[in-house]
């Protein structure tokens, strides 16, 4: 196949709804394709045209964004069998640190939120706390619904799998409040006045109308740097990256860490001064005189640190964040298989209480299975 039609493109397109790709990464590989079947203007495709339309992508857009576009056109040439017109996409070095001004501050964030309430916007107000909040994508903000308002949990449904976003109760106090002055008894939470998903496009439109009266840079104002903020901010507060990935929706902890882990300039500042302090010291240590080490002050009195060991069969609790915890029970089922199951609370007594549910019902299910394998005998 040497030329890009109409017809070649929408079996792509159907191909990708077969392969369960989200609606907006098939809008994207689609755009990403007619832009380059518009520049070939007729022409046929050659590795050479394939490589001057590379070239000129990497004189008019950042290196992230060229790549993006290299992948779309790679996906299709794989689909097409064309894989003599594969290109490579361009060698970026991983940024260590986040750029200070594409970081958005929590006092910034803040001045977003006043500026949303000065405009009367109580839905972008809620949308904006709702990501910084979960860390949930902007694509899966229809999946927070009436239900998961209730239960405090929303089934994400994304990319042919299924994962649990927790709404901490403070959110879900606000939702509730909302749903109920705007009479919203089922589906979605945050809709149009038709009764639509809010989409995308108009959650970036009305935040960008906020930079002006927050004093906020325009470049620092998108619906997913409210995700970034919320990754950086679990981490600092201590959040493992395999449990971070895990509430992000990510297919492993590489991916986390590539996107999302750059250090803030805080994380700078606070290095840089550990550093200094390092050497500061190293340097008056010949200095110190017997009088300094006698006026040091006494060590702090010695308190045994308390085992994290759990009895056998009370599984395990891990706590993700100031308001999450994590419960976790894997015992091997009348098959002799793991089954581990998960259940998450805004505090260790809750996750206590229904972690002991959870064990309660698993073993019932394998004694129920133990039984059955005995009648089969």
């Amino acid at each position: 196949m040497n030329e890009i039609t109409k017809r070649t493109i929408e079996d792509y397109k159907n191909y990708l709804v077969e392969e369960e790709k989200c609606s907006v990464t098939i809008e994207k590989y689609i755009r990403d394709i007619n832009a380059f079947a518009e520049w070939l203007d007729g022409r046929e495709i050659t590795k050479t045209l394939v490589l001057e339309y590379k070239s000129m992508l990497t004189q008019q857009y950042a290196p992230a964004s060229v790549n993006s576009v290299l992948s779309s056109l790679n996906g299709y040439f794989n689909y097409i069998e064309r894989y003599d017109l594969k290109v490579k996409n361009l060698k970026v070095q991983r940024q260590i640190f986040c750029q200070s001004e594409k970081e958005l501050t929590k006092a910034e964030y803040e001045r977003l939120l006043k500026a949303a309430k000065s405009k009367k916007n109580e839905r972008l107000y809620l949308i904006m706390q709702t990501i910084c909040a979960t860390g949930i994508r902007v694509s899966e903000l229809k999946y927070v619904d009436v239900n998961s308002v209730m239960t405090g949990q929303a089934q994400v449904r994304l990319k042919g799998k299924i994962r649990m976003v927790i709404l901490p109760r403070e959110l879900c106090a606000l939702l509730k409040k909302y749903i109920k002055e705007k009479h919203i008894t089922s589906g979605s939470v945050f809709v149009t006045r038709k009764g639509q998903p809010v989409d995308r496009h108009s959650i970036w439109k009305s935040m960008k109308q906020l930079c002006e009266t927050a004093g906020v840079s325009k470049d620092k104002v998108f619906p997913h740097n409210l995700r970034h903020t919320f990754a950086t901010t679990s981490v600092a507060n201590g959040m493992d990256i395999k449990t971070l990935s895990t509430i992000l929706g990510h297919v492993s902890s590489k991916t986390t860490l590539d996107i999302y882990l750059h250090s803030t300039e805080e994380m700078k500042k606070e290095a840089a001064e550990k550093i200094n302090a390092r050497f500061s010291k190293d340097t008056d240590v010949n200095e110190e005189t017997i009088t300094d080490k006698q006026e040091k002050p006494p060590q702090a009195k010695f308190e045994p640190k308390k085992g994290k060991m759990r009895k056998p069969g009370t599984g395990c609790i891990s706590k993700i964040n100031d308001h999450l915890y994590e419960g976790r029970y894997s015992p091997k089922d009348a098959y002799g298989k793991r089954m581990a199951r998960n259940i998450y609370a805004p505090t260790r007594e809750e996750c206590e209480e229904k972690l002991a549910i959870l064990i309660k019902g698993m073993k019932t299910e394998i004694a129920e299975q133990k039984a059955k394998l005995k009648n089969a005998k």
